[in-house]
């Protein structure tokens, strides 16, 4: 069983709100997410797309849009015996930590990589950046990332630029790169979505590898709970912007007395719960809108299980039992089944 030492706490996000500001007006992208997360642990942030996850982790780092901006909230980073408020933490300092103490996994390395300058190049930068070797020793170390995420003839790939590499040696590339300066750290936003299926479970475990190495705490961002059944310690599972569920991995994957009906409708969909000759389920509806997102709460309009309370009022995020956060007011499985339940109900999807 996996159990959480508080004092072990790297980095803590607390009430964490982002604004949009577009011409249509503006809107919260994230409101009010909070969570934790431990030294070396991996925490798996699921959802489908345009629920929030992206922006929150990119938060960690106000790597955000200019039009955006975190209203409200701390985001407590701590390493060496300090705690740092990265929320409000100087540009300076920031960039002190961005590649070095923190550093990030894109989804897309075609794009996040320079097509411009060699791999040597982008790969050294910051070692002689924020470790101060010189050219030739961020050569050594340079190559000795590249073996260590198994990438056959290092030589070469250091002279190729990213467009002559394939898409899973590009990902590679990447996370020799933001492991290049030991970061207590990883941000990894969906890395694997863009590979197939055989090289997305090389570089899953070439992850989980490294992060024992090294002791890297993983804030990974997925839409895919097969991943997350891979190599999460907790999962947390964001809707509308907030967090609806938060707990251990068997908590979540066990469906046991207490979930979230998002959560329950995420494992419905999937291929090995699907039943031979019935149409394939989904979630109906779509992922609302930041700027429409209902009064109470976010999931009513997609939800079977949705009373007049629910769409009146936002349920909090309340422990149900050792640590498993939810959402709901129908939090237990049973009530929301019952007989007695089926009467409340109020078709309310979208």
């Amino acid at each position: 069983m996996y159990l959480m030492n508080e004092n072990n706490r790297l980095l803590d996000v607390r009430d964490l709100r982002v604004r949009f500001h577009t011409r249509k007006g503006s809107f919260y992208a994230v409101d009010g997410v909070s969570f934790s997360l431990l030294e070396g642990e991996t925490l798996c942030v699921v959802g489908e797309s345009g629920s929030g996850k992206s922006v929150t982790a990119m938060s960690v780092l106000r790597l955000l849009d200019e039009n955006g901006a975190i209203e409200n909230g701390e985001i407590l980073f701590t390493f060496d015996g300090q705690t740092l408020d990265l929320a409000k933490l100087g540009e300076e300092d920031l960039r002190r930590l961005r590649g070095n103490r923190i550093a990030v996994v894109f989804q897309e390395p075609m794009t996040a990589l320079n097509p411009v300058f060699t791999v040597a190049r982008q790969l050294c930068e910051p070692l002689r950046l924020h470790r101060n070797y010189t050219k030739s020793q961020a050569l050594d170390v340079a190559k000795e990332l590249l073996i260590s995420v198994r990438i056959a003839e290092p030589e070469r790939v250091l002279r190729s630029y990213p467009h002559q590499l394939s898409g899973g040696m590009r990902q590679r590339v990447m996370i020799a790169m933001a492991l290049a300066c030991r970061p207590k750290l990883l941000i990894a936003d969906e890395p694997t979505t863009a590979l197939d299926v055989s090289v997305q479970a090389q570089i899953l475990r070439l992850m989980k590898e490294l992060q024992a190495k090294q002791s890297t705490a993983v804030l990974l961002i997925t839409h895919d709970l097969g991943v997350v059944n891979a190599v999460a310690d907790r999962v947390v599972v964001m809707y509308g912007g907030v967090v609806v569920e938060d707990g251990v991995k068997a908590d979540i994957f066990k469906q046991g007395r207490y979930s979230h009906p998002y959560t329950e409708g995420l494992f419905a969909c999937l291929p090995e719960n699907q039943k031979k000759g019935e149409p394939i389920a989904c979630i109906q509806g779509n992922v609302p809108h930041p700027a429409n997102v209902p009064k109470g709460c976010p999931f009513c309009t997609r939800c079977s299980y949705c009373t007049q309370e629910c769409m009146d009022k936002r349920p909090p995020l309340t422990e149900r039992e050792d640590g498993h956060r939810i959402a709901c007011f129908y939090a237990d499985v049973k009530i929301r089944r019952s007989k007695a339940h089926a009467k409340r109900i109020v078709d309310c999807r979208a």
